[in-house]
């Protein structure tokens, strides 16, 4: 967007129209500003003539919106009458892909007209190239020859030039120290460019797609290429005044050490930088550096051996408690002792110690059963007839004593009295 603008608008609509027009005229469908061309200042004009009466009156006979000439000129939406859906139409059509004029982009006759085809009328405001490519102030070109440093591929250009239109400059890099010391802008005719990288200036502002004739035309089929021989293709830090990059195609070149990257356009603490209308592709990354190996893992040592199991007893119904975990020196206990055997069987096997090989981790097989003990024994078989025994001594008096019972799954203990005096008695055997 041109500085001014908007003033640049209203300035120009109104002093254009001002007085009765020839009668049928050449028109571009929609130039409400009369500048020969379509943009955003030609909404500007209609919605500023529909609200605010400036400017008061419309460029074709009578200049009213409801005047034939006006209504065919301005009516973008083609509903036969202009209102503020042809400035909004318009602003659609230009960025938003919306659809143009019903009469379409050309010159046509508009009866009740002035001719403006075919004749520039100058705008009151700065011409920077644009992506309409309009020579907006009448000098030839789409930008401000003036306020330039024009660089084209040999021969047409040469760094031994001053940078002038018939004499431009062969490299960007040339053109930027140029313009930087004078105060100006480069414009980059067609062609490929070949720098290590291009380093910016604060306020200095690069525009290609010129044709790198002596017209300097500009549209947007002249390829402007720079195919960077380095990672970063353009770079700018500390970039404080408006800065532009348009119109090119910017190729950086593939990263070679481990690691690094590669850029189309590199900026460090910069703003007002504009990048439009261009093709940026960055090379490809290079691969990154190997890893370092992992740290070495020490063969872990087996669990200790688990503790004793606690005693059973015949007639219970489990054997003693498992042993605790036995100890391990790299913090890798073993697993429990296996549960007491049981009226003579074997006990069980311990739980598996957590052992460690390294990788994968996998805990210790578990260890074997213990044997059985003898004191929880089976019970011996019923025996023979026994000889008669002697009579049998008085007793003694009995010895109060504890006794352990086991009820419904669960111990007891009951503390019996003294016994009395045993009286004599023959023996017998039992069958």
């Amino acid at each position: 967007m041109k500085p001014g603008w908007f003033a640049g608008a209203l300035l120009a609509c109104s002093v254009l129209i001002a007085g009765l027009p020839p009668p049928d005229g050449r028109q571009v469908p929609g130039d409400c500003n009369q500048d020969a061309l379509v943009d955003i200042s030609d909404a500007i004009c209609l919605l500023g003539h529909l609200f605010l009466g400036s400017p008061p009156s419309l460029p074709c006979a009578g200049g009213r919106a409801s005047d034939p000439g006006n209504l065919s000129l301005l009516d973008f939406t083609g509903e036969s009458v202009v209102d503020i859906s042809d400035g909004i139409a318009t602003l659609l059509f230009l960025f938003s892909s919306g659809n143009p004029h019903p009469l379409g982009s050309e010159c046509v006759p508009n009866a009740g007209c002035p001719d403006r085809c075919g004749s520039c009328v100058p705008l009151p405001e700065i011409d920077v190239p644009d992506g309409l490519f309009v020579d907006a102030d009448c000098d030839g070109i789409d930008g401000d020859k003036r306020h330039t440093v024009f660089v084209a591929p040999p021969s047409f250009g040469s760094d031994a030039n001053p940078g002038t239109m018939n004499q431009p400059v062969a490299t960007i890099e040339k053109g930027i120290q140029l313009a930087a010391a004078a105060g100006k802008d480069v414009y980059v005719a067609k062609g490929e460019y070949r720098p290590f990288r291009i380093t910016l200036q604060s306020g200095v502002s690069l525009y290609g797609q010129f044709d790198g004739t002596p017209a300097w035309g500009r549209a947007p089929e002249n390829a402007t290429v720079v195919l960077a021989r380095g990672t970063t293709a353009v770079f700018g830090e500390r970039i404080a005044d408006e800065t532009h990059i348009e119109g090119f195609e910017i190729v950086a070149a593939d990263a070679q050490g481990a690691g690094d990257s590669s850029y189309g356009i590199r900026l460090w603490n910069s703003k007002k930088v504009v990048i439009a209308f261009n093709v940026i592709r960055a090379g490809k990354g290079a691969p990154g550096e190997d890893g370092r190996d992992g740290d070495a893992i020490a063969a872990a040592e087996p669990g200790g051996r688990g503790g004793v199991g606690g005693p059973a007893c015949d007639g219970c119904l489990k054997g003693g408690t498992p042993g605790a975990p036995g100890e391990s020196a790299c913090n890798r206990p073993g697993g429990t002792g296996g549960q007491g055997g049981y009226e003579g069987t074997d006990g069980g096997g311990g739980e598996g110690g957590s052992g460690w090989d390294g990788n994968p981790r996998n805990p210790g097989a578990p260890g074997p059963g213990g044997p059985g003990s003898s004191f929880c024994g089976r019970g011996g078989g019923g025996g023979g007839a026994g000889i008669p025994g002697a009579d049998g001594a008085a007793g003694e008096n009995g010895v109060a004593s504890d006794h352990l019972f086991f009820v419904n799954g669960e111990y007891g203990q009951m503390r019996g009295g003294a016994g009395q005096s045993g009286r004599a008695e023959e023996g017998a055997g039992a069958a």
